[in-house]
């Protein structure tokens, strides 16, 4: 509990000590039975105003300012946090989500939140904070969990997964157990038979939600008392930014936490930051990097009310979901697509900014001096568009670092000494990057 913590609940108590003595000396004394009742009522409202005090002392004075806040915050919950830190900045990733909220907003996040890990869809970015998350106690789940929890599951099972993984699987289901070879050949078998695999498209998202699909492109297996639904559609760069936003997962938990559940998270046609912009909320739309933590919508998160963005294309039955979840822990949304919905608003994060904010961390990155000012500029440049119920990214990260930066190139011929571990950790959880190109290195991107 920090100094101004401790005093606020020091105030509260002697609040409360105060409000006892005055009762004492009222019930003592030969008042009227009208003043004694009204002394009593207001001794109950001056109690309940000081355990109100006590409760939120720290969402209302314990705002982060420093490094150090972030390192006691990680620190929680994780070995070597300035160590985590580096790594997160050697792989390009970020943390969002509730508990990037609850380091601006106590209280947000429950212990039963995960911890969400945004990184580039490349196996280089992906195998680093793999690596950087086992050393500061995270354990991985294996990579055929999603098939074994197909394989196990109970009548009126549901369960969502890309066509392109589904394949990976099959190219290597040899490594499977009998159990689960068996659930991929039913799957396998049923995407065979056009009377089993059928497809349905929804085009826009109030027709996906009226027919309760999460993609423009679905199709529905089902084997035994299990239903998979199966995401059809192929990326492809002709598609709209909304058309297709797969995401990769690979989860696993923090042991010595009580098995606190963590995320890592990867998107094929967006970039972390442009996965915080297609958040439902605006609530959510912060995250914490190894430069700075950034609260898109500060000033309202403060009050705990968020932006509503029924249009933004984060997959609806979660959204609304999270919705009621923080409508639970005091949050209340105001529904943007009923506000001047033909306004265009620009946004930009900078230290002028009354609506965002932006928290410097001064940590040892372990970067090169130019790529990490070349990374901390493109952060404090960050500019996004509110339109229609809607937020996007206007200025994402400034292209490729050796586009940018003359004179600093890096040689993609010369691997480093470990990129053939960090590519094997990769292939070990994920089936994204099966015969795929494994994507950029960490050390060509510049933004965060």
């Amino acid at each position: 509990m920090s100094r101004i913590e401790l005093g606020l609940s020091s105030l509260a108590y002697l609040i409360t000590f105060g409000a006892l003595i005055v009762l004492l000396v009222v019930l003592t004394r030969p008042f009227s039975g009208n003043i004694r009742r009204r002394v009593e009522a207001f001794v109950d409202r001056l109690h309940v105003v000081a355990q109100i005090a006590l409760a939120n002392a720290p969402a209302l004075l314990s705002t982060p300012t420093t490094e150090r806040d972030i390192l006691e915050y990680l620190g929680d919950y994780f070995l070597q946090p300035e160590a985590l830190l580096k790594g997160m900045a050697d792989s390009c990733t970020l943390i969002s989500g509730s508990r990037a909220l609850e380091f601006f907003a106590p209280g947000s996040s429950t212990s039963d939140s995960d911890w969400d890990f945004y990184t580039h869809n490349s196996s280089y970015c992906v195998g680093r904070v793999l690596r950087t998350l086992e050393a500061a106690g995270v354990e991985w789940d294996d990579l055929w969990k999603p098939i074994r929890d197909l394989a196990n599951a109970g009548p009126g099972t549901k369960a969502c997964m890309h066509i392109s993984r589904l394949n990976s699987y099959f190219q290597r289901k040899a490594a499977g157990d009998q159990r689960m070879k068996s659930a991929l050949e039913a799957i396998e078998s049923a995407m065979n038979e056009n009377e089993k695999f059928v497809r349905i498209r929804a085009n826009s998202p109030s027709e996906r939600l009226m027919k309760g699909l999460p993609y423009p492109e679905n199709a529905i297996l089902r084997w035994g008392d299990v239903e998979l639904l199966v995401h059809t559609l192929a990326p492809a760069v002709s598609q709209p930014y909304s058309a297709s936003s797969t995401v990769d997962i690979i989860r696993g938990k923090i042991t010595s936490r009580d098995n606190c559940k963590v995320q890592l998270i990867f998107s094929r046609n967006r970039s972390p930051i442009q996965q915080v912009m297609a958040f439902y909320a605006s609530s959510v739309q912060c995250f914490l990097t190894p430069y700075g933590a950034v609260h898109l919508y500060h000033r309202q998160a403060a009050k705990r009310i968020g932006y509503w963005w029924p249009h933004n294309t984060q997959h609806k039955p979660s959204a609304d979901a999270a919705r009621l979840k923080y409508g639970d822990r005091g949050w209340t949304f105001i529904d943007q697509s009923r506000l001047d919905s033909e306004k265009r608003v620009v946004r930009q994060l900078d230290s002028e900014n009354t609506e965002s904010k932006l928290i410097h961390f001064a940590i040892n990155t372990g970067l090169d001096s130019v790529l990490e000012a070349t990374r901390r500029d493109a952060l404090k440049q960050m500019t996004w568009v509110e339109h229609r119920g809607q937020t996007f990214l206007m200025r994402p990260a400034r292209g490729p670092v050796y586009e940018i930066l003359p004179g600093t190139a890096i040689d993609d011929r010369k691997q480093s000494e470990d990129d053939e571990y960090v590519l094997n950790l990769t292939s070990k959880h994920t089936v994204a990057f099966a015969g795929s190109s494994p994507g950029a290195r960490p050390e060509h991107l510049s933004g965060v």
